[in-house]
């Protein structure tokens, strides 16, 4: 399973590419120009768009992508390009209920998620922790226990532990196990003005 990954600016790419170095330190990934299509209105038409896409720098990576079930999900997702996977970065502190959001488009081959570029401050994330787990926990199989439905905590935790830092709060348990007071929280989140500015900009 994989995707083309992609940005719509450069400086989103740049961005991308500094948040999953972070957390593999010794990797390197470059970007170049990039065209890709993102679903019409209703899925009636698509949209041609001019792009970067983010891939491994093969001349100068330093970093074992066999290491653990993560890179090796990470190396899957970004040299299989199965879907087109957009990355949009909101403003700063759009995205404070959670740091991040996902959005499938499935039938049309396309999906994008919006990584506040504060992180999940309540939590202590970093932006590089929301990335992976917007990136892989939402689109690899890794990310699914037994009973098939997303853990992608386990994500965060991981990569948490990896950079050495430790959580201000419990987690929130993206996808399943939410307490009453976050399955509000998140709802709420869908409806705060910041965070549909930032998808009606995306999606027009």
């Amino acid at each position: 399973m994989g995707e083309t990954v992609v940005t719509g600016t450069e400086e989103a790419a740049k961005q991308t590419i500094a948040g999953i170095e972070e957390t593999h330190p010794g990797a390197k990934f470059i970007y170049e120009k990039f065209t890709y299509e993102t679903p019409g209105l209703f899925g009636l038409f698509s949209n041609e768009k001019e792009g970067y896409k983010i891939m491994i720098d093969t001349e100068n990576n330093n970093y074992d992508f066999s290491q653990d079930k993560y890179s090796r999900a990470l190396f899957d997702i970004l040299v299989v390009p199965d879907i087109t996977f957009e990355i949009f970065f909101t403003e700063p502190g759009a995205l404070q209920a959670n740091g991040g959001g996902y959005n499938p488009i499935r039938k049309e081959n396309y999906s994008f998620i919006l990584i506040d570029p504060q992180g999940y401050k309540r939590i202590g994330e970093p932006f590089s922790v929301i990335l992976m787990h917007e990136l892989v926990g939402h689109n690899h199989p890794v990310a699914r226990p037994k009973d098939e439905r997303y853990n992608a905590h386990d994500i965060n935790k991981y990569y948490m532990k990896k950079l050495g830092l430790e959580r201000k709060a419990d987690y929130r348990y993206p996808h399943y196990g939410y307490s009453t007071k976050e399955q509000i929280l998140g709802t709420l989140v869908k409806w705060d003005k910041k965070y549909i500015n930032s998808v009606y900009k995306i999606m027009h």
